[in-house]
């Protein structure tokens, strides 16, 4: 399977971490992916159920980038 990577949020914005629900491909992250971005589109996604960033899954979704 191919790797993909998460574009950098922008320069100085807070930015944080969630699993991918769905495929983001405006982000480049499939489902089940780590997602790194801005602290405001992070929580849009969780928002809409399109991520999860609870801790736990975030763990999860580490593991399974380091199995790769």
């Amino acid at each position: 399977m191919a790797k993909t990577k998460t574009p950098a949020p922008a320069a100085g914005a807070p930015v944080t971490e969630a699993r991918a629900l769905v495929d983001l491909p405006q982000l480049a992250v499939l489902s089940g992916q780590l997602l790194v971005a801005d602290a405001a589109t992070v929580a849009a996604l969780v928002a809409s159920g399109m991520a999860d960033d609870h801790p736990d899954a975030v763990a999860y979704a580490k593991r399974l980038a380091g199995s790769e």
